[in-house]
């Protein structure tokens, strides 16, 4: 980025507020919705199923990677220099349901592969 993009991109990012509304700025709390309950017998994250006697929680992650490396990962000559970006993430579902012999939980996971890209 060149200086005079730079200057560019700072004031047009210090006007910004000036040309969006107050209501567009103004950032209210969120509140739970009512059909989302708690369920303090299964810990933090779980949430009612209305209707029934079943939480369920959702989580995961995504992790993003950027690397360096000086020697050519593939035999191709003049890839010296190596960079690249990489992510991937995870995805966890968890059901528990109360019944008369005990909890009855049912975990769904799964991997979603990411891209590498590498470049000079």
């Amino acid at each position: 980025m060149t200086d005079a993009s730079f200057r560019l991109f700072a004031a047009a990012l210090a006007a910004a507020p000036t040309l969006l509304p107050a209501s567009a700025l103004a950032l209210e709390p969120w509140v739970v919705p009512e059909v989302a309950r708690p369920c303090p017998q299964f810990g933090p994250g779980w949430i009612a199923v209305p209707e029934t006697r079943t939480c369920v929680r959702i989580g995961g992650k995504v992790v993003a990677e950027y690397g360096a490396s000086a020697k050519p990962l593939h035999s191709r000559p003049g890839r010296e220099d190596l960079t690249g970006f990489g992510t991937r993430a995870r995805v966890k579902v968890e059901a528990r349901t109360e019944t008369d012999i005990g909890d009855v939980t049912l975990v769904y996971q799964t991997d979603v592969p990411g891209r590498r890209v590498l470049g000079r």
